[in-house]
């Protein structure tokens, strides 16, 4: 009961969140829309829909520090095979768009994690790895533009976007190498890859993230006959990322969550074939990463005792993803 309470205060706090930007960036948008609508009866509006199917390769990354800035434990999250559905509407109106849609991981086995502790200053003593499964994965993207049109149908789109990613993956099977003395009984510690590290079977890890992203930035394309092809860049400086992972143990274990205000980048390089008037077929290929950047650590019981610690941590993702799908218009 203790652990779905905090899931559910996890859950409820990114809806919460989500709920409110959503509802600044819709509000934003309609008032752009019908500011631009002066001569109704020259406009043209469309209506897409937008099926898709996703894989993506995420990365995340981070490292908790001593107050000498020393590092003494690091966790990777490699999830090198997530795939997802997902759908989305997409509206045109003359130069106007507003596109909003959502993405669904696959609860399937999608890669590794690696946690490693330094016991000694510079010697990884600690290494212990397992298979690593989305339980529960979504990322909902919104985004307002306007296409400028140039000569010889090249076009330039200025746009903001609005990026929500709440994700839960958890580490199962967990083998760890022990050269620390409480394990191995010995006067020192030693590398876990010692023949006489101990192995020793581990309980697992959950991993509870966000990722909060206000984007900004051009899109460049040209248009062919039955081809159009473009791409984009965009920055969200003030992204808003919150990491918790929960240590399991015969009791409730432990959870260490770490908060963070950083930069993003996100890169994308998009393809739409005409099928016929109605129908096309689209294929992006996207890439965003956040740069390693320092944040606060908390440690204890979340949402019952949560204590900011007096070590240091830095954090680090990147996500590629290859999507393909349809615009059906409707």
């Amino acid at each position: 009961m203790i652990v779905t309470g905090r899931l559910f205060f996890i859950m409820s706090n990114y809806f919460k969140k989500f709920l409110l930007s959503s509802l600044i960036f819709l509000f934003a948008g309609t008032n752009l829309l019908f500011a631009s609508n002066v001569h109704p009866e020259k406009s043209e509006s469309k209506l897409f829909l937008l099926p898709l199917i996703s894989y993506s390769n995420n990365s995340t990354v981070y490292n908790i520090y001593d107050t000498d800035g020393n590092l003494n434990s690091r966790l990777e999250w490699q999830e090198k095979y997530n795939f997802g559905l997902g759908a989305g509407l997409l509206f045109e109106h003359r130069q106007l768009f507003f596109k909003a849609g959502v993405v669904f991981s696959l609860p399937f086995e999608c890669g590794s994690m690696y946690d490693s502790d330094w016991r000694t200053i510079g010697l990884k003593t600690n290494l212990s790895k397992g298979a690593l499964f989305s339980s529960f994965g979504t990322t909902v993207d919104m985004q307002i533009g306007w296409n400028f049109l140039l000569k010889n149908s090249f076009y330039i789109s200025p746009l903001v976007c609005l990026r929500e990613r709440f994700s839960i993956v958890k580490a199962k099977n967990l083998i760890g190498y022990c050269g620390d003395t409480y394990h191995t009984g010995l006067s020192k510690d030693i590398s876990w890859d010692d023949p006489k590290a101990k192995k020793v079977r581990k309980y697992g890890i959950d991993l509870y993230s966000s990722l909060t992203c206000f984007f900004s930035g051009l899109r460049i394309g040209k248009a062919f006959d039955k081809l159009d092809f473009n791409l984009s860049f965009l920055i969200s400086p003030l992204s808003l990322f919150l990491c918790i992972d929960h240590h399991l143990n015969k009791e409730e274990g432990s959870w260490y969550q770490l908060s963070q205000k950083t930069i993003v980048l996100d890169f994308e390089t998009a393809v739409e074939y005409d099928i016929s008037q109605n129908l096309a077929f689209n294929a992006s290929l996207n890439y965003n990463f956040c740069p390693d950047r320092p944040g606060d650590f908390y440690f204890g019981y979340f949402a019952v005792e949560n204590i900011k610690a007096d070590e240091g941590c830095s954090l680090k993702f990147s996500t590629f993803n290859l999507n393909l799908g349809f615009k059906i218009k409707i």
